[in-house]
């Protein structure tokens, strides 16, 4: 009689989702079979599997599943831990398999690669952990108090954004990556807002945006009112029935308006009788979100979605449109804001309302489609960026596809992964993370680093990267994603492999390498009018062979053309000004300067930008 084994296969060329499989073997089977259903499933690692470990584990449940933790047990107690090839599974496991939903059997291809994975990869699932851990918490945090008490009062704003468990939208710095780097459906909301002219409303659509503004610009003396003849013509404008001052299962909240999809929320619209009267309804839907994510349903599907919604938010004649998502906590960002009041611009706010709730339209369509096939979505996959390419840009999509790009960890703004479970809110604001990349569904995947930037100079990153040696890491991809971000894919360099001068001891430099190597990477970008601009030991690496490269290009601006930042920290010691013109002369007087610093000595340079850089 078979029965149903979990083998571990965790292996840089598989995806996370598949690093777990359900096996069934019967008692006479011997673990070379094992070996054999390995490689007909995981064909790419074909070769590697010819040299296997096995291990037979205890302890571990699907759902904590560590690769650090995993390799711990097995250096503990790798004797009596070690399976042999040809020992029958009945012999091995004479009581059967552990329960159902706890690991059997680890594969390990290479005591050396395994160690190195470890360090790569982190923990695949302890993300997806820490995301359930933080939701149990926000069902604790502030919630007795309702959505419209919670925006009321400064005290109860600054607690229901600061306590553990709150809200990332900018306010007392906590922010993090745009939401439409996350979700597809979000992105194209984004893009369709900020193009509109893409957008053609019929006269249906005009007629009933004509009636939004000019009820939108009126006095009620009751805000039901206002709610009541709102709802209507927003149900007309989003073309589908929606819930009104319905509460939600638990009762912890009772939202204004919502259209939802298998009960997940695809909009949430609060509505104010006048700005500053009863709160901020931006707030006040975020917090009602917040509610939602607390609900069972919610809980249920945690690890198979963000939870992408629309949030809108009218007070008086002011509306304002936001997105937001659940990863780790809620992020939200703004997308559009207007004033809606006749005057004789009238014919063109009409229009750019009327193409506003076209573009709000059409998303919820799609998240209704989201949202009625959760279940397809692998675990842990939304807790990672899903930048979309902007469309305005020629061959972006193109360029995305052939990256076979998977993300699988988050790095601290030094580079480091982050395996830990908790974040501190420096590092959820510092988009950098690990993925992996292919040159096709069957090649070896290579591990990268991706960096989501507001700007980044492709043509000076690809200049240093091009020499042999290089003087910057290999550029393999940038494109201009929706989020106004760029995506850099750049090689990684371990921490093992190459630290940053800042990071460094003098002793351990070799100076006759770092001098030389810098002056060169000014010449090449000087020779093309580029100045670096940010010439600090952090931005300088140190590789084992004793190499520099320059990283975090960012900065590289056109000489005499460009600006410095308007962030720049003044006392930085890079002798220049907030929105200075660079100019050459400065990475050279920078070079001079520093130069003791920037090859083993001295004092070491100070921030150059603002906290949040």
């Amino acid at each position: 009689m078979s029965r149903f084994y979990w083998v571990a296969f965790p292996h840089p060329s598989v995806e996370i989702e598949d690093q777990v499989t359900g096996v069934e073997l019967t008692p006479e089977n011997h673990l070379h079979h094992l070996r054999a259903w390995l490689q007909k499933a995981h064909p790419k690692c074909a070769d590697d599997l010819e040299t296997t470990s096995f291990y037979k584990v205890s302890n571990f449940a699907l759902d904590r599943y560590s690769l650090r933790e995993i390799y711990e047990w097995i250096g503990k107690r790798q004797v009596d831990a070690q399976l042999v090839d040809y020992t029958p599974v009945g012999t091995l496991f004479p009581g059967g398999a552990q329960p159902r939903e706890w690991i059997d059997i680890v594969v390990v291809t290479n005591e050396s690669k395994f160690i190195e994975q470890v360090d790569a990869l982190g923990d695949p699932y302890g993300n997806l952990r820490h995301m359930k851990a933080r939701a149990k918490s926000s069902r604790a945090a502030g919630s007795t108090r309702s959505p419209s008490d919670s925006v009321m009062s400064f005290a109860a704003i600054e607690s229901t954004v600061l306590d553990a468990g709150g809200l990332y939208y900018g306010r007392h710095d906590r922010f993090g990556p745009h939401a439409a780097l996350f979700n597809k459906e979000l992105a194209l909301l984004k893009y369709e807002i900020d193009h509109p002219e893409r957008l053609i409303p019929d006269e249906t659509t005009l007629a009933h945006a004509i009636n939004f503004v000019e009820t939108a610009a009126k006095f009620f003396d009751a805000e039901i009112t206002r709610e009541s003849e709102l709802h209507s013509i927003l149900e007309n404008l989003l073309g589908s029935e929606s819930d009104w001052q319905q509460p939600t299962n638990s009762r912890s909240a009772k939202p204004g308006v919502v259209w939802s999809e298998e009960g997940f929320a695809c909009l949430i619209a609060e509505i104010k009788n006048e700005q500053g009267l009863g709160g901020d309804p931006f707030l006040q839907s975020l917090v009602v979100y917040k509610k939602f994510i607390r609900e069972k349903k919610y809980q249920q599907s945690l690890g198979r979605s963000n939870f992408p919604v629309i949030l809108l938010a009218i007070a008086g004649d002011r509306l304002v449109v936001s997105t937001a998502i659940f990863t780790d906590s809620v992020y939200a960002n703004e997308l559009f804001t207007m004033t809606l009041r006749l005057s004789t611009h009238f014919a063109d706010d009409v229009s750019r309302v009327a193409c506003l709730f076209m573009a709000v339209k059409q998303c919820i369509t799609q998240l209704r489609e989201l949202y009625q096939h959760l279940e397809g979505v692998p675990p842990a996959r939304v807790l990672w960026p899903n930048p979309t390419a902007d469309p305005s840009v020629p061959n972006g999509t193109e360029r995305m596809e052939e990256l076979h790009l998977e993300f699988f960890s988050k790095l601290d703004r030094h580079g480091n992964p982050i395996n830990q479970g908790d974040l501190n809110d420096e590092d959820k604001r510092h988009p950098m993370y690990l993925a992996t990349i292919r040159a096709g569904d069957d090649s070896e995947a290579t591990v990268v680093l991706v960096k989501l930037a507001t700007k980044n100079n492709e043509d000076a990153h690809r200049l240093l990267a091009g020499p042999v040696p290089l003087l910057a890491p290999t550029l393999h991809a940038c494109v201009r994603v929706i989020g106004d971000m760029f995506m850099v894919v750049m090689q990684y360099i371990s921490p093992s492999d190459g630290m940053a001068l800042a990071d460094i001891l003098p002793p351990r430099l070799k100076a006759d390498a770092v001098g030389p190597h810098i002056s060169k990477a000014l010449d090449l970008l000087h020779a093309k009018e580029f100045v670096f601009g940010d010439l600090r030991e952090q931005n300088v690496l140190y590789l084992s062979d004793g190499r520099i490269l320059l990283v975090d290009l960012d900065g590289v601006g056109v000489h005499e053309t460009s600006r410095y930042s308007v962030c720049l920290n003044p006392e930085a010691g890079l002798g220049v000004r907030r929105n200075q013109i660079m100019e050459k002369s400065h990475d050279l007087a920078n070079l001079e300067r520093h130069g003791a610093t920037l090859w083993g000595g001295g004092r070491r340079l100070g921030s150059i930008w603002c906290h949040w850089r």
